[in-house]
């Protein structure tokens, strides 16, 4: 529809793991990335987390202005 405006959602991205992890779920780290969140967590799980990480960035910036 032309003239409706689109709207976009952000959602953090994180992909980390070390060769360990990666050879115990047997896995590897380009087939980790297409494990979204919404695949992991229910609605309530995803809210936590996104929650904690918002927390945890804003320790990260307060200790920023600190330094």
């Amino acid at each position: 529809m032309l003239g409706s405006p689109l709207l976009f959602q952000e959602k953090p991205m994180f992909t980390f793991a070390n060769k360990a992890g990666l050879d115990m779920l047997e896995t590897s780290l380009i087939a980790l990335q297409d494990l979204t969140l919404d695949k992991i967590f229910d609605e309530s799980g995803r809210n936590a987390i996104f929650s904690d990480i918002s927390k945890l960035m804003e320790q990260v910036r307060s200790q920023k202005n600190h330094s």
